[in-house]
């Protein structure tokens, strides 16, 4: 396995970790993508997305773990942009890179908490993502 720190999206200012896969799983190239989860940059809390990292990479998937604008490692957010708007425009730049760098076709977003709240509007709008796994998620009431 091995991670590798990379900067993308507009003028680089993403921040995150690749983790390889160890082997070539059967079928289309696949990744997995997590952000932020709250305040926590992309370790996780406890560092899961770490552990998950490592093991989604032995099963032959690409992960990428980054922060958003404005969070952990990564730039101020270069745009007046909404959080909504931004955090959307930073998931569409991670599954760029992912496509541009190692020819990833299907995308999987992981969400853990608050994250959700930037997954969600990106794993609705974005036909690049194939799937979503939200975690403790927000739910409404009604």
């Amino acid at each position: 396995m091995t991670e590798t720190v990379v900067r993308f999206g507009p003028m680089g200012g993403l921040q995150g970790i690749v983790t390889s896969p160890t082997t070539r799983a059967p079928g289309p190239l696949r990744a997995v993508v997590m952000s932020n989860v709250g305040m926590h940059h992309r370790v996780g809390p406890f560092r899961l997305y770490v552990e998950l990292a490592r093991a989604m990479a032995a099963e032959g998937w690409w992960v990428l773990r980054f922060d958003h604008f404005g969070m952990g490692e990564s730039a101020p957010r270069p745009t007046s942009l909404n959080d909504t708007s931004s955090e959307a425009a930073d998931h569409a730049a991670a599954i760029d890179f992912l496509q541009q760098a190692h020819g990833v076709e299907d995308v999987l977003i992981v969400a853990l908490c608050s994250g959700v709240d930037a997954a969600h509007p990106a794993a609705v709008h974005d036909p690049r993502i194939r799937g979503a796994v939200f975690i403790d998620g927000y739910t409404y009431p009604t």
